[in-house]
């Protein structure tokens, strides 16, 4: 009799336990599968408690708060920062970067002419050669008015309005960003080559006689979070320009650019989202040249 009844309450802890575990299973997946779909969300200290955060994730930034710091020398919190790297240090690991594989970027661009400024907003796929630049005016709601697409020897150009297109040689003096209407890095470093060595004074923007028409220019170093990013700025003395970049060379993009001219905006850009990661912008079919859509995904 006592072995019988050992024998069943070995039985029904057994089946217990397997009733647990199953639900364990059934549920874990079931929450598994609501966090791939982006339908559960959880604490960012639960997400590195349980391996979950993602390093790849889409950059971001606070532009308010990194101007607050090269404008002051401070973080949100009060703190002061300081910047002990030396330009000539400085200006040789912002040219020595390279270029990523591809990159995603939607982005918000004013012209200005007055008070008025004429708004458009960029959405630019790029994998290695090929580009895509979708461009629409930004009012009461999103409108398509230009799409690019282009490989490496030819660019299409669309108009929405007309449903027009025509096909081009592709300029190798242009590039991909600069088609698109958003300043490049790769630009931008044309224009810190250009900025001399250190003459061993603190302010080397006011101490060294200007360059390639290029003076009053400044770098600094922002440790932003958890990422590096450069404070770029300097005049054009032909032109009167004065250009001032935030820059992103862990990712290798501009966040933001503002132009003035005798201290009018002439020109500014801000990035709304940015994605590096590959399942974004590597597919064939962003590339192929067809007629442009609607609206698009931002």
């Amino acid at each position: 009799m006592r072995n019988n009844l050992e024998k069943e309450s070995r039985g029904a802890v057994l089946g217990t336990v397997i009733i647990v575990v199953a639900m364990v299973v059934v549920f874990g997946a079931v929450f598994a599968w609501m966090y791939s779909m982006d339908l559960l969300f959880l604490p960012d200290f639960a997400e590195k408690l349980l391996g979950l955060s993602d390093d790849d994730s889409d950059p971001e930034w606070n532009l308010g708060a990194l101007s607050e710091i090269v404008r002051d020398g401070k973080g949100d919190n009060g703190e002061v920062l300081t910047f002990d790297i030396t330009y000539d240090n400085l200006r040789e690991a912002f040219l020595s970067e390279e270029e990523s594989d591809g990159i995603y970027i939607c982005a918000d661009i004013s012209y200005y002419n007055g008070d008025e400024p004429s708004k458009k907003r960029v959405r630019f796929y790029k994998n290695g050669d090929r580009f895509r630049s979708e461009t629409y005016a930004l009012g009461d709601s999103e409108r398509l008015e230009t799409l690019k697409v282009a490989d490496s020897e030819n660019v299409k150009v669309t108009d929405n309005a007309t449903g027009e297109s025509r096909i081009l040689a592709r300029s190798h003096d242009i590039c991909a960003e600069n088609e698109a209407g958003i300043p490049s890095v790769e630009n931008l470093f044309f224009a810190v080559e250009s900025f001399p060595p250190n003459s061993g004074e603190d302010n080397p923007g006011d101490a060294v006689i200007p360059q390639n028409g290029i003076e009053d220019y400044t770098i600094k170093l922002v440790r932003y979070e958890d990422s590096n990013v450069y404070y770029v700025s300097f005049v054009y003395t032909d032109l009167g320009l004065r250009e001032e970049y935030y820059v992103s060379l862990d990712h290798r993009i501009i966040i933001s650019c503002y132009t003035t001219k005798n201290g009018l905006p002439v020109y500014s850009y801000e990035t709304v989202r940015v994605s590096t990661q590959s399942e974004v912008w590597s597919e064939d079919a962003i590339y192929t040249m067809t007629e442009p859509s609607e609206s698009g995904e931002e």
